[in-house]
């Protein structure tokens, strides 16, 4: 195949796979990253090869594959991938704090409240919803727009997470269905199974421009220093630090290699709420994670392809190597976190914690005994070091921003 009828160079491996899917009708796997396309019925066929991380690498054809398909296929690709179509996309996302105003970040995205006629909880301490829209490139494929779609969505959402005082969610990954209590008749109670999910009557967002915000209030603003410092300070609504923007300037401007560790971290940090409810130790592993993505980067063992340990500990009586933390991970906490020595526990404990959990030596407690309601003093112990962990992991991050953000 002399010329790039598939655009490798420019198009999204992602987007082309659903392109090329759409148009045989059919897939098959020859081996791990390899794929042949085929119609049911023809001799034609197309193999994609891609590397470990999923890359493509090769693109064969059956002999004498018909040079008026590759036409067909190079046309999908202009149409629905290559073809420039600016497109405002929304969708809801949650927050633990009600959010009443709006924020506009250039005319990348912006946050506003849901309608007024839309559900909202009625305690304080709950899943609120507001609506995130955002300017991406649109596609005439369902699959591939629903894609990019995606992509803004959970880039904004994690980011959003760190930045905010409140944790940001998007809901879950894939539909969800729960036993729900049918309370229409409190005298006589039953359960339902049902899907989990957000809407409201009337919703109809245009999908070529963002929602006016004319008689919505700007949200909130505080000084940055005093914003990071409270971390988990409320105020009954979301509020915002007076430095979001150029937060976000150093978020999207970083470095590509540092844009990646930034968001593998930022991701770690956004799995943490939903593994809390679920297990309090995977938790406590994921907020280590979450710091261990931006630590420097280790010598790698061609053999293993492990790191070096950089600093070994000894038991002095078994004399066994003991779980302790790495100098690259003590520098992080001093470097990024300021006030760390205010929390010398926290310090103490945080990578021993973690290497007792992920290696099968222990479990929190709240885990090990999930059926108690009144907590013992070791385990009122790990949830406060755990709610102050999570606090220092979001401002060693941060800092770690504003450092790398501005070189």
């Amino acid at each position: 195949m002399k010329k790039d009828y598939l655009h490798l160079k420019e198009v999204d491996r992602q987007e082309l796979l659903v392109v090329l899917l759409g148009y045989f009708g059919n897939a098959s796997s020859l081996a791990v990253n390899v794929q042949r396309y085929q119609k049911a019925g023809s001799k034609d066929f197309l193999i994609v090869e891609m590397d470990k991380e999923s890359k493509i690498q090769k693109v064969s054809l059956s002999s004498h594959f018909p040079v008026t398909k590759l036409e067909e296929i190079e046309s999908l690709i202009e149409k629905t991938l290559l073809k420039k179509n600016s497109s405002v996309g929304h969708t809801i996302l949650f927050c633990h704090e009600p959010i009443n105003g709006y924020f506009i970040y250039k005319d990348e995205f912006q946050i506003l409240p849901v309608p007024k006629e839309a559900p909202r909880p009625e305690v304080s301490w709950a899943d609120h919803p507001f609506v995130l829209e955002f300017r991406y490139e649109g596609s005439d494929n369902p699959s591939v727009d629903s894609i990019r779609k995606g992509n803004k969505i959970t880039t904004y959402t994690r980011i959003l997470n760190l930045l905010l005082n409140r944790s940001v969610s998007a809901g879950w990954k894939y539909a969800r269905f729960e036993w729900i209590y049918n309370t229409d008749d409190i005298r006589h109670m039953t359960s339902q199974w049902k899907q989990v999910g957000y809407t409201f009557q009337g919703v109809n967002f245009d999908g070529s421009s963002f929602t006016s915000i004319v008689d919505i209030p700007e949200l909130k603003r505080v000084a940055n220093t005093d914003y990071y410092k409270e971390f988990y300070r409320g105020t009954g609504e979301l509020q915002l630090p007076d430095n979001l923007e150029s937060s976000l300037d150093s978020a999207f401007n970083l470095p590509e290699e540092l844009y990646k560790k930034f968001f593998m971290s930022i991701s770690w940090l956004s799995f943490y709420n939903h593994l809390w409810n679920v297990s309090a130790s995977s938790a406590f592993i994921a907020l280590v994670s979450a710091i261990e993505c931006l630590i420097r980067n280790s010598e790698i063992c061609n053999v293993c392809h492990q790191n070096y340990v950089d600093e070994l500990d000894f038991c002095p009586n078994c004399k066994q190597q003991r779980y302790g933390l790495t100098r690259s991970f003590k520098e992080f906490l001093v470097d990024f976190i300021p006030n760390i020595k205010s929390f010398p526990i926290e310090k103490n404990t945080l990578y021993n914690t973690r290497s007792q959990l992920a290696h099968g030596l222990e479990l929190l407690m709240s885990d090990l005994q999930p059926w108690g309601f009144i907590m013992g003093a070791k385990e009122q112990e790990q949830r406060d070091l755990q709610s102050n962990l999570y606090r220092l992991t979001k401002i060693g991050i941060y800092n770690w921003l504003q450092v790398s953000g501005q070189k």
